[in-house]
């Protein structure tokens, strides 16, 4: 979800366990990519942001955590540059 002033601009509903849809690939694909094109707009510079966190929530990962201050390594207690 992308909110800009209080206001929902963009969405991808992902209502199976928060990571799957029962919408055709054809339509999540498209929608991801709108996703990804506003936030670049609004001056992300992350390539495909929503993809580099939907990794960081995962138990698989579990030396890199998002904070406030970016992207931090557990293990050496130091931010990561994502650029």
């Amino acid at each position: 979800m992308i909110v800009a002033n209080g206001e929902i601009i963009a969405t991808l509903p992902l209502p199976l366990g928060g990571i799957i849809s029962p919408q055709p690939v054809e339509e999540v694909a498209r929608d991801l990519e709108y996703l990804d094109q506003t936030v670049s707009e609004m001056g992300v510079k992350i390539a495909h942001p929503f993809g580099f966190l939907s990794f960081l929530a995962l138990s698989i990962v579990p030396s890199l955590k998002i904070t406030d201050l970016g992207v931090l390594n557990v293990d050496t207690w130091s931010i990561i540059p994502v650029q």
